[in-house]
């Protein structure tokens, strides 16, 4: 008896780390790879859209390999998808292995985004670059992806691309769906395209590429708006009511000084300052008996 509970035993010590590990498996629905060259920085500028398997129990550690001339990812973000991924609390660390860089991060989410950058070799106009991927990872569609520089010409690849379009910063895209790429599989990737200038297309660097990663976006600045057209406005509204009553003030004063007029009805004067028409106030001249301006007869003290 006590043989057959030593055996059981031990069968399910023996099973139990095979089923740990098959729900810690990890599958890549689609792995898209960008690649930027002389964008923001004279380097190659790659970039990873990745999309967990459905089956893939989370949260996951997924390992990217990459060349340790990188030096250090530029962008790691995780998230529900690619658009809303987020590079805010990632859990991750890195371990150098000879000439590779081993990045593992904490894949809370079935999406991640996940950049870096590589020298390009030059030789005067032609610009040269090799891409190299090997992970322990299933890929169900691999697509690849390339941003021509706007004075790039005579682009060249060992892989057969298609014209994508443009793209919204108006720079031509050319890609290929490559497939199903099984773990452990070398997959390489050459491009080679020639280029007159050294010329970024964008300046400054610290490109950021999607979503929260980081940035600012106008909900930032939204506060600040709302008190700057507050402002105008009370400051345009105090303008014009100062204006309108100043207005209707001078227009009041005149038409009581007319009222005024009206009602003395003061003869035109002839001492000190001359003849003036008791109707408009308007100064006549000696001699005239109507006013030349509303043409009031005139009244005379001697009237």
């Amino acid at each position: 008896m006590h043989h057959w509970k030593t055996v059981v035993l031990l069968a399910i010590i023996l099973v139990t780390p095979l089923t740990v590990s098959a729900q810690n498996q990890v599958t890549i629905e689609t792995l898209e790879v960008q690649l930027w060259p002389e964008y923001d920085r004279p380097e190659m500028l790659v970039i990873y859209y990745l999309e967990l398997s459905t089956d893939t129990r989370l949260p996951a550690e997924v390992s990217f390999r990459i060349p340790i001339e990188a030096g250090r990812p530029h962008v790691i973000a995780v998230g529900q998808s690619i658009s809303t991924a987020s590079d805010k609390n990632v859990d991750h660390s890195q371990q150098v292995q000879g000439n590779w860089l081993y990045v593992f991060v904490t894949a809370t989410g079935p999406a991640v985004v996940f950049e870096y950058y590589l020298p390009i070799e030059k030789q005067l106009k032609t610009r040269h670059f090799e891409f190299d991927w090997l992970s322990e990872y299933d890929i169900t569609n691999l697509v690849v992806k390339f941003k021509e520089p706007s004075d790039g010409k005579s682009l060249r690849s060992n892989i057969p691309l298609e014209d994508l379009g443009v793209a919204t910063d108006n720079l031509f895209v050319h890609g290929a769906l490559v497939g199903n790429v099984p773990a452990g599989e070398q997959f390489n990737w050459a491009i080679t395209y020639d280029k007159a200038t050294d010329d970024l297309y964008i300046s400054g660097g610290d490109l950021q590429t999607t979503g929260e990663i980081p940035g600012t976006s106008v909900s930032d600045y939204l506060p600040w708006l709302l008190g700057i057209v507050g402002v105008v406005l009370i400051v345009g509204g105090g303008l014009s009511f100062y204006l309108t009553g100043r207005g209707q003030g001078q227009r009041v004063h005149r038409r009581h000084a007319s009222l005024s007029r009206k009602k003395n009805k003061q003869p035109v004067s002839e001492t000190g300052a001359g003849l003036y028409c008791h109707q408009c106030g308007r100064r006549a001249q000696s001699g005239d008996r109507f006013c030349r301006d509303c043409g009031k007869r005139l009244r005379r003290e001697e009237e």
